[in-house]
């Protein structure tokens, strides 16, 4: 899958409640008519460049927020590095906007905190984000192929693909504790289709902790429960 977890989702019309014919379902708010343009470069933001965007991305959302009348952010094209600090931490955090657009204009973001997020909208109406490729630099996840099953243990080796980030890496433990349990959660894939997850597998799977057993081969202690629906040659992430 290269550098990107990617899922896959269908949307289906909901039946109609009577005549058995579908009901539609309305297509998502897609723009907003904006009276004032802010772009990141005003405020020092240069694609292709190794600084860090953050500041400058956040103060042109608060000037668009500030103008008090529809707005709209735009980015050039290319690259922008951003590095939010601490664990859970969030790039963009809009409280309270009406008709604010953030149009990416196809730039891509890569954060390079695995435990941060980009955007946290709160209390909004009519916020529109459009044409921006979110990726992380390192990754904040990982994918590995599962090879030994131990159900009476309620354990499962998995070895690590190339490419991904090794469970070494520090963000896989920097979380939160619940007890000494780290609440770690992965996933099974269906190895036939991409981006779908594994039929009958429960969309979570618990991970406990693990330790390494080889190189780039960790066995996780996942529990009975969870066991069950791993085989050798699963897809993990």
């Amino acid at each position: 899958l290269g550098s990107a977890l990617w899922f896959a989702a269908a949307l289906t019309a909901a039946p109609a409640a009577q005549g058995g014919e579908e009901a539609s379902r309305p297509l998502p708010l897609r723009e907003v008519d904006t009276e004032a343009t802010v772009s990141v470069e005003d405020f020092g933001a240069k694609p292709g460049g190794q600084a860090d965007a953050l500041g400058a991305m956040r103060q042109a959302v608060a000037k668009a927020l500030g103008a008090k009348v529809p707005a709209r952010v735009v980015f050039a094209p290319g690259e922008y590095r951003v590095a939010p600090s601490g664990h859970g931490a969030v790039c963009l955090e809009i409280e309270g906007a009406k008709d604010l657009v953030i149009d990416g204009g196809g730039a891509r973001i890569v954060i390079a905190n695995p435990s941060a997020g980009f955007l946290r909208v709160l209390g909004g109406e009519n916020v529109i984000v459009k044409d921006l490729t979110i990726d992380f630099d390192p990754l904040p996840f990982t994918q590995a192929v599962v090879r030994k099953v131990d159900r009476e243990a309620g354990a499962a080796e998995v070895e690590i693909l190339p490419g991904f980030p090794s469970l070494e890496a520090p963000h896989f433990s920097a979380g939160r504790k619940w007890g000494k349990a780290r609440l770690t959660k992965g996933i099974l894939k269906d190895k036939a289709h991409r981006g779908r997850l594994k039929a009958g597998a429960p969309n979570m799977i618990g991970v406990k902790g693990w330790e390494k057993v080889g190189e780039r081969v960790f066995r996780l202690d996942i529990g009975r429960y969870y066991v069950k629906f791993s085989e050798p040659g699963d897809h993990y992430v």
